[in-house]
């Protein structure tokens, strides 16, 4: 029996695939320029962003910035005498700040880790008794925030250790994996579960992990892989990151689960390389790929290990769709943007990172024209 579609439902249909192609493209909001070593690295569901631009034109001083939509751009500053240098990686919904600042001048890359609120200003977190260099990558709903510090012996640093900080404790160090010399912490989410990379005894390099209730757990790598590093993880304790694999000698993005293991998630069209830097509830993850207009397909690694390389492209990733180049998902076409790496999402899709616009470094903002709201546990 053949069905045939009246005019109404044919409406009804085409309404439905507006929608749906409606919900793949973002209206990119430009935060300012950061500069050559600029960068926004967290966001907020109330669309609050932070993370670091060049003070000046040479970038020979750093400064920490809080963007929100009420009152756009704001310099957090830096601890006492450390002027010259300091970086916001993450922020929570009740504006709780955190990154890392240098206390001392000159600066010879000393930092300590720091809390800033608009009623207190910015305050050191502690060591865990190095005073050398330590620093907060993430900080979740219950203030709860995520780092790494250098342990003794002092001075110069044995080694790094991930934390897991909060206000009546201070910084509790999470330890290693087994036989290992160093760790660190970069992500934590809203049940307390933080994530990162470290080295073990049998590991021929750093592994991901991820850390519950005083256990941390070996993520292993890709098939065949030697090192991998976790980078961030939900509510829901999927954790992303790279890892390089037998497959390819380059590193790829991964997804972990407790089910699944971890899994290789591409990259862009004619690529060789891609990294995860962020997860939302709803599961979509985003970061960065080389893509087939890279001249090198080579990358190196910046700022916390993260890479970065010629002709890299922000990209999404969801089950539904695979690995979309956040490029081709813009509006207006031709912008002026080539979005090059997105560092956080939100619970309502809502992309923050880095890209350049008419050819300068500037930070974004990126805002879906329709998206589903992630729920928390």
């Amino acid at each position: 029996m053949k069905y045939l579609l009246t005019p109404l439902l044919m409406l009804v249909l085409v309404g439905l695939l507006a929608i749906g192609s409606e919900a793949q493209r973002y209206k990119a909001l430009d935060l300012g320029v950061v500069g050559a070593a600029g960068d926004a690295q967290g966001i907020n569901d109330a669309s609050d962003v932070v993370g670091g631009y060049c003070v000046d034109s040479g970038c020979n001083t750093i400064h920490p910035f809080l963007w929100t939509p009420a009152q756009g751009f704001q310099d957090l500053g830096t601890l006492p005498n450390g002027g010259s240098y300091g970086f916001a990686n993450g922020l929570n919904d009740l504006l709780q700040v955190v990154g890392e600042s240098a206390f001392s001048q000159p600066f010879m890359g000393n930092t300590h880790a720091f809390l800033w609120t608009s009623m207190q200003g910015m305050q050191d977190l502690g060591t865990l008794g190095c005073p050398d260099i330590t620093g907060a990558s993430a900080i979740n709903a219950g203030g709860q925030g995520v780092g790494t510090s250098t342990i003794a012996p002092c001075p110069g640093g044995g080694s790094s250790r991930a934390f897991l900080w909060t206000a009546a404790a201070g910084m509790q160090n999470l330890g290693t994996l087994t036989d290992g010399t160093f760790s660190v912490g970069e992500a934590v989410n809203d049940v307390g579960l933080a994530a990162g990379f470290a080295d073990c005894g049998g590991c021929a390099g750093h592994h991901a992990f991820v850390w519950t209730s005083g256990t941390m757990q070996d993520l292993g790598t890709l098939p065949g892989g030697t090192e991998s590093t976790g980078r961030a993880l939900n509510d829901f304790e999927v954790v992303v990151g790279d890892s390089d694999s037998a497959q390819s000698p380059e590193i790829t993005a991964f997804g972990w689960t407790q089910q699944d293991g971890m899994r290789d998630l591409g990259t862009l069209p004619g690529g060789v390389w891609s990294s995860a830097a962020a997860v939302n509830n709803c599961n979509e993850i985003v970061g960065s790929s080389d893509s087939a207009e890279s001249a090198g397909h080579s990358f190196k690694r910046g700022r916390h290990g993260r890479p970065t390389g010629d002709g890299s492209h922000a990209f999404i990733w969801s089950e539904r769709k695979g690995m979309r180049d956040l490029n081709t998902l813009i509006i207006p076409a031709r912008s002026g943007w080539l979005l090059t790496d997105a560092r956080a999402i939100n619970s309502s899709g809502q992309i923050a990172g880095v890209g350049t616009f008419n050819g300068q470094r500037h930070a974004f903002l990126l805002i879906p024209t329709a998206h589903p709201h992630c729920k928390t546990r």
